[in-house]
């Protein structure tokens, strides 16, 4: 059945169809019309991005639209080029983590799919779909940081960049977790899959002829030069720009896509798609170079592959033999045949892992003199110099804020605002734990990997500045659990809490 022959308020949803394909086409325009050989290309991805959303909707079921749109916007956390940033601001004099206000591609899709859940009536929906003790640290955490945005913050600008993201976070945590399917757990991890092989793609191209994937399409650099010995490696961010980042998206995404295989029975296809997936993923988690995204993955895949033998009646004794056999084999293998992984293990690099000492004392030191507020939420670099003290003088010529989202995050808002956070992290986690325990298939693998996923990240970001609101796709996991949780606490007979 065509979306909206058996209801009228579906059809509510076709002029946001129109609107979502005229803006999508406005930002493949943007992200495309950069390069100067691919001008056409851009105009004709425009009017062809304007015409198909309307026509998909007219022609397609409504659970075609949705798999269709949820799918892409999966896919699309990926395509962080293509997006447009209001109210940029250029050349800063200090850094900063948020400039202006974001819509990416994948903003707009989620959002179509938002209205669509919204207005048509056949879609399940429930209230109650966050558990209260979770609604209410999300809605201190906006009030929070909203005030200090408001009260504290000197350079408001930058406040409200970074408050932006977190209410988008926020907003689609609710969408998913009250609309999401269990049919979108399958598609989800399809998604995953074939952006973890982007990544590949991405990455190789970076590394060899840089003809696709390059600064001027990602409109930010794509590799980063770190010292090892007497020299440097390029560590490659992939769509990402930063090889960080990246490492912490297929930390999530290896994740779910291990443990999304054995649900994948009777499906040979599409369980070699995401084998492969898996494979190329790991070969490009080594190309970043990241050892705090390594370790968080480590612990977090080694945690979940315990828990996940524990449910299914395996021996855990045996398979953390197994598991440390596994291990000890990889590692050896990497270090024999990685450069890259090699060379972040044993080289010299040259003090740049010691300078986070003296960020850290600097970050010691505004939270000694503001505990309560902070500096301001987003201004940490503009008030680091003050608190300074540090033999290196580090804020003088690292014009970078701690690495340390813990850190950050108490200098910047205060101790009652890094509180917030870590409850909104560990409620997550308990969260995520509950749907893996009493959940089966999909259900169990989105609740391993939202408690993996926010056990890796707060591993990685332990040495690296972030906030619990940046990885978009991160709160898409969280709101698939969450969904997932309400849906097999309905097939019991209960009601979420």
């Amino acid at each position: 059945m065509r979306a909206g022959a058996s209801d009228p308020h579906a059809l509510l949803t076709f002029p946001a169809a129109l609107l979502v394909g005229a803006s999508s086409a406005w930002l493949l325009s943007i992200a495309f019309a950069q390069q100067d050989t691919a001008t056409l290309l851009a105009t004709l991805a425009g009017l062809l991005g304007i015409a198909l959303f309307p026509v998909l909707f007219l022609f397609l079921s409504r659970q075609a639209i949705d798999q269709l749109a949820w799918t892409v916007a999966v896919f699309a956390l990926a395509l962080t080029f293509i997006d447009n940033n209001f109210a940029f601001r250029e050349n800063w004099p200090y850094t900063v983590l948020a400039n202006g206000f974001r819509v990416s591609l994948s903003d707009l899709l989620l959002l179509f799919l938002a209205l669509l859940w919204w207005f048509d009536r056949t879609y399940q929906s429930a209230t109650s779909a966050i558990p209260k003790p979770l609604a209410i640290a999300l809605v201190a955490m906006l009030l929070w940081d909203g005030a200090n945005a408001l009260l504290v913050a000197k350079e408001s600008f930058f406040a409200w960049s970074l408050y932006w993201r977190e209410i988008k976070a926020v907003f689609f945590l609710w969408i998913l977790a009250r609309y999401l399917r269990p049919y979108h757990l399958h598609w989800l991890g399809l998604a995953l899959a074939a952006a973890v092989i982007l990544e590949a793609i991405a990455v190789l191209d970076q590394r060899t002829v840089q003809a696709i994937f390059t600064e001027k399409l990602l409109k930010t650099e794509f590799a980063l030069k770190s010292a090892a010995g007497s020299g440097y490696l390029l560590r490659f961010g992939g769509t990402f720009g930063h090889p960080n980042t990246l490492a912490n998206f297929l930390a999530v995404a290896l994740l779910y896509l291990w443990f999304f295989v054995p649900t994948l029975k009777g499906r040979p296809r599409q369980r070699a798609f995401v084998v492969f997936a898996l494979i190329v993923g790991f070969a490009t988690f080594t190309l970043t170079g990241s050892r705090a995204g390594w370790l968080g993955f480590g612990f977090a895949l080694a945690l979940g592959m315990l828990l996940w033998m524990k449910k299914n009646g395996k021996n855990v004794i045996i398979g953390a033999l197994v598991m440390i056999f596994s291990v000890s084999t990889v590692f050896a293998a990497l270090y024999a045949t990685s450069a890259t992984f090699r060379d972040r293990l044993t080289k010299e690099d040259r003090g740049s892992a010691l300078v986070r000492i003296p960020l850290a004392e600097t970050a010691a030191n505004i939270i000694a003199d503001r505990p309560l507020a902070g500096v301001g939420l987003g201004q940490y670099t503009r008030e680091m110099h003050r608190y300074d003290r540090t033999y290196l003088q580090v804020a003088s010529w690292y014009n970078q804020p701690v690495h340390n989202f813990a850190l950050l995050t108490a200098a910047e808002t205060g101790i009652p605002g890094l509180i917030v956070h870590l409850v909104v992290l560990a409620l997550i986690s308990w969260y995520g734990w509950q749907t893996f325990r009493g959940g089966t298939g999909f259900f169990a693998d989105i609740g391993l990997t939202a408690m993996g996923g926010t056990l890796a990240w707060a591993i990685q970001e332990q040495a690296n500045p972030d906030y619990i609101f940046m990885p978009y796709y991160l709160w898409v996991i969280w709101g698939a659990m969450l969904a997932a949780r309400r849906w097999e606490r309905q097939s019991r007979g209960e009601t979420a809490r």
